[in-house]
């Protein structure tokens, strides 16, 4: 399967959790923008004017925003994380269910570092990816309703935020391709480490007094720095 089909069907076999998720931090956001302009009521109708009981309504009104922007933020964290975590789960399940039944030929092709670096590290940027997915909603949310608020408030602020939205976009595109090649080129790096310290526990005993042992060593140093110089790279 595809990274992009295994992706669509985490997402799909935990469809409920992630729409409670995002719908929480959709309310989360909206909250959080609302807060502001009740802030601004109560400024204009209760304390300028002087206007005791608007002014103590618009303060219950932002009290109450607040409460809702928590139980929203720790609602939506927590659906998110499940989620996330049960896709996680789901992955490494079936990445060792598969290599079960893969015969020893099949194994030593991948190298023992190989999969390791798949069964945790890879797995964990899958949970961080569905986990992070709130973020985009935040993001669409705020984009939906700020841009119109500054429309009216003053356009030529609406022309520079439209003018920076083509550079985000570019960053967007090249940045992801970027980092996917950068995580490749890491994750083997760490796969090939891996297999070093295998190496270095395993066959360090039977080299011992012959120089084999100092090999090893320098080999598992090698590779050390070159996951360093990978992961400064990401």
């Amino acid at each position: 399967m595809k990274v992009d089909g295994l992706l669509r069907a985490q997402l799909k076999a935990h469809r409920g959790l992630l729409a409670l998720g995002l719908t929480a931090a959709f309310v989360q956001q909206v909250a959080m923008l609302a807060a502001p302009w009740a802030v601004q009521r109560a400024i204009d109708d209760g304390i300028t004017p002087g206007e005791q009981g608007a002014a103590l309504r618009w303060a219950g009104a932002v009290a109450a925003i607040a409460v809702v922007t928590v139980l929203a933020a720790t609602a939506g964290q927590w659906w998110t994380a499940v989620a996330a975590h049960r896709a996680a789960r789901a992955l490494r399940t079936a990445l060792v269910d598969r290599v079960a039944e893969l015969d020893r030929a099949a194994v030593g092709a991948f190298g023992r570092g190989d999969l390791a670096i798949r069964a945790t590290r890879d797995v964990d940027l899958v949970r961080d990816w569905v986990q992070g997915l709130a973020a985009w909603v935040r993001i669409a949310v705020t984009v939906a309703l700020v841009l119109p608020a500054v429309a009216l408030l003053d356009p030529a602020l609406l022309v520079v935020g439209l003018v920076m939205l083509p550079l985000l976009l570019v960053a967007n595109v090249f940045f992801p391709a970027r980092f996917e090649r950068a995580n490749d080129e890491l994750s083997r790096a760490h796969g090939e480490r891996a297999d070093a310290v295998e190496d270095l526990l395993t066959a360090s005993a039977a080299v011992r007094g012959l120089g084999g042992e100092a090999v090893l060593v320098r080999r598992h140093h090698r590779r050390s720095a070159e996951v360093a110089d990978r992961t400064m790279g990401v």
